[in-house]
């Protein structure tokens, strides 16, 4: 099975190019020969590993794992904001935490490193509760929603409303 096939074929090429008497019909019988060895073994290779015990189960198709709990919390800046007025590679932010979007008036941009922080900006904040509630120390506590809050005990934060 392979290419250990294409050798065979390929030497029966030389008798052919050197015009040896009969050179088709041996280069047939060896084309024959090499396509019927593949195929029988192709198709009767699995089997007889199975029969003789070789093959090894095929394991299951491995199930999507979800994804953190991750949630979403829109923060509007303050006066008193520590991150007003200072670019995003400035703020010493968690890595887990995802800055998506920053809406300034009616604007909506997606930050980057150099972005600059203004009054008023609200900021789309995405990263589990623990890791919203440390950006919310440095974005200020007046969230769209207020500061963020448990939802029923479930340990969840509220997602901001639709403005």
């Amino acid at each position: 099975v392979g290419l250990r096939g294409a050798v065979p074929i390929i030497l029966a090429t030389f008798p052919l190019l050197a015009g040896v008497p009969q050179a088709e019909y041996i280069f047939n019988m060896v084309f024959f020969i090499v396509l019927t060895s593949a195929l029988v073994q192709g198709t009767t290779l699995i089997r007889v590993a199975r029969w003789l015990g070789l093959d090894e189960p095929t394991a299951p198709p491995a199930e999507p794992r979800p994804a953190p709990s991750q949630q979403i919390l829109e923060v509007e800046l303050g006066k008193e904001c520590a991150a007003t007025g200072r670019r995003i590679v400035d703020l010493d932010l968690p890595p887990e935490l995802i800055l998506a979007l920053v809406r300034r008036g009616d604007r909506a941009m997606i930050p980057t490193g150099t972005t600059k922080f203004e009054i008023g900006d609200a900021v789309l904040l995405v990263g589990r509760e623990h890791t919203l509630r440390e950006a919310v120390a440095l974005f200020g506590e007046s969230g769209v929603d207020g500061e963020p809050e448990n939802s029923a005990g479930t340990g969840e934060l509220e997602p901001p409303g639709v403005n």
